[in-house]
C-alpha cells in the first residue's frame, strides 16, 4: 500500500498574488482585506503579496479574507527567516487553528518552530499545561531507529 501514497502533490501551502499598492497599505492598516483571488484558495494558505511598493505576507482566513502575517512575530526566542517559516509560525501560534501539519526537507526548521510555539503557549502564554512530543514508531526518511543513542525501548 505504501507505493500508492502520493509523496509529492506539488502543493506547498503557499501562493503568490499581485495587489495594488493601495491594497497593501490597507492591509497593513486594517490587518485584514478581502481579495477575490485569495477567497478561491484553501483556508490558511500562505500568501506572498506583491505590489509596486513592496511585498507583504498574509494568509487566507476561514471567511476568505487575507490576514496580515507580521514578519517580526517570534515564539520562545525564535522567528521565521523565510516566508514559509513566518507563515508556519503564525499558524502554530494561532489558538483558533487546532492542528498544523508542516512538511518539507530535513533541516528546514519544522520541529524547531513547532517546539518553540508549543513552549511559548505553555510557558509564556499559559494557554496549555504541557507540551507532548511524539516520535514515529517506525523509521521515517531512511533513518533507522538506531540513529540516536539508546535502545529501541528508550526511544519509544
Amino acid at each position: 500500500r505504501a507505493e500508492l501514497a502520493i509523496t509529492d502533490s506539488g502543493w506547498t501551502g503557499m501562493s503568490e498574488l499581485s495587489l495594488a499598492g493601495e491594497q497593501i497599505d490597507l492591509l497593513f492598516g486594517e490587518e485584514t482585506l478581502y481579495v477575490p483571488e485569495a477567497a478561491e484558495l484553501p483556508v490558511h494558505t500562505g500568501l506572498v503579496l506583491q505590489s509596486e511598493r513592496g511585498k507583504a505576507l498574509g494568509r487566507v482566513t476561514a471567511e476568505g479574507n487575507v490576514r496580515l502575517v507580521r514578519g517580526d512575530r517570534e515564539a520562545f526566542g525564535i522567528h521565521g527567516r523565510s516566508a514559509e517559516q513566518r507563515i508556519a509560525l503564525d499558524l502554530l501560534l494561532d489558538s483558533d487553528v487546532g492542528i498544523v501539519s508542516l512538511g518539507g526537507r530535513a533541516g528546514t526548521g519544522k520541529s524547531a518552530l513547532a517546539l518553540c510555539a508549543g513552549l511559548e503557549a505553555v510557558l509564556e502564554r499559559r494557554q496549555h499545561k504541557k507540551v507532548m512530543v511524539f516520535r514515529p514508531l517506525y523509521a521515517v526518511g531512511g533513518q533507522e531507529l538506531g540513529y540516536l543513542p539508546g535502545s529501541e525501548a528508550e526511544k519509544m
